[in-house]
């Protein structure tokens, strides 16, 4: 009789080891290939396309930290994107962008990215915010 109980606890117990494994299996999040793919291209045009030169994730270089930008952009309820494709001037205060570096800020959108197309902008914008808090 004790072996019956004991094979019948050991049998539930390996079912129940089991079906929770399969439960954390299936409760993984998927990976969108697409999104990855797409913060892929938006991280080798930020390299590229020379960005990485004045902005870090978090911290100022010659320009602002890409968080600041971000926080204020979405802060203002305002699309980036209108501003690198140059269509409006940027947003950010003088205690984010100093005044001398306004003239290369907005070389830069002239140059570079208001030319990108907007699948390159798309991909540049979805790094930028797979790298932010």
């Amino acid at each position: 009789m004790k072996k019956i109980v004991f094979s019948l606890v050991l049998s539930l117990s390996m079912l129940s080891l089991v079906s929770c494994g399969n439960k954390a299996k299936e409760e993984a999040p998927k990976v969108d290939e697409a999104q990855v793919a797409l913060i892929a291209k938006g991280q080798a045009l930020f390299t590229e396309k020379t960005c990485v030169a004045c902005h870090n994730a978090d911290a100022k270089l010659v320009g602002p930290s890409l968080q600041s930008i971000v926080d204020s952009y979405k802060a203002k309820s305002v699309d980036i994107k209108t501003f690198l494709k140059g269509e409006t001037k940027s947003i950010l205060d003088s205690t984010l962008v100093d005044s001398s570096m306004v003239t290369i800020m907005a070389a830069n959108v002239v140059n570079i990215t208001s030319t990108m197309a907007d699948e390159d902008l798309d991909a540049l914008i979805a790094y930028i915010n797979s790298i932010v808090k």
